[in-house]
């Protein structure tokens, strides 16, 4: 989901180590984190888009009263851990893109993209295709690495960008892929610039959450009407 060099294939890369790191490197802040963007999404159908590994397909089938959820993502190896991982009822993987769903319009009553809307390269399209797949009043959940906004910015970013590529390529040998953990960070909107961007294509009730001192943010919007 990124233009100039393949994300997808980065991630496929990392697939066996992946949920390790995630773990390591947030001191399992990353399942909270989690919990608490899913405790967010309505009841039903529920899209989980840059699904990875199903890390939060795992919290939606503990915490919601699902009818069927799908999980989409771009990186082949990442959803075949996805499907090793659990057998739940009423779960399926599939392979595509947030910026173009395979989805007929109104079908979703919640969608979730976790740690995945930095590495779509066109953001607007995306969020034009979860607003059009989601039905009215269904709600939308961004949880997003955007890093603290005071003093606390220095030592995050300083460990972002120098200690987890470092410790990162002891264990896969893939660094590149924690430096662009990094600039990508680095790059994302603000969150009142993205809070903006999200009302844009027609969202509304935009909420700002952050987490763990804003280490993590949530997005949480609702689509009250069809506009698309």
């Amino acid at each position: 989901m990124k233009g100039d060099f393949s994300v997808p294939q980065m991630f496929n890369k990392i697939s066996e180590k992946y949920e390790f790191l995630n773990h390591l490197f947030s001191f399992y802040l990353d399942e909270y984190w989690r919990e608490k963007a899913v405790k967010l999404l309505n009841d039903g159908k529920i899209l989980d888009v840059a699904t990875g590994t199903g890390e939060v397909i795992k919290k939606i089938v503990k915490h919601k009263n699902y009818k069927i959820i799908i999980g989409i993502d771009l990186a082949n190896e990442m959803l075949k851990k996805a499907v090793s991982n659990k057998n739940y009822k009423n779960v399926f993987y599939i392979f595509g893109s947030g910026e173009k769903l395979p989805f007929k319009s109104n079908s979703f009553d919640s969608l979730i993209i976790a740690f995945g809307i930095r590495n779509i390269s066109n953001k607007i399209l995306a969020l034009r295709e979860f607003y059009r797949v989601l039905k009215e009043n269904g709600v939308l959940v961004i949880l997003e690495m955007l890093g603290p906004q005071n003093f606390l910015k220095y030592p995050f970013f300083f460990y972002l960008k120098n200690i987890i590529p470092f410790i990162a390529n002891l264990f896969t040998s893939q660094k590149e892929a924690y430096i662009y953990l990094y600039n990508s960070v680095r790059n994302f909107p603000r969150r009142k610039e993205f809070k903006e961007i999200i009302e844009s294509v027609g969202f509304e009730n935009v909420e700002i959450i952050d987490l763990t001192f804003g280490a993590c943010t949530i997005f949480k919007a609702t689509k009250e009407k069809n506009i698309i």
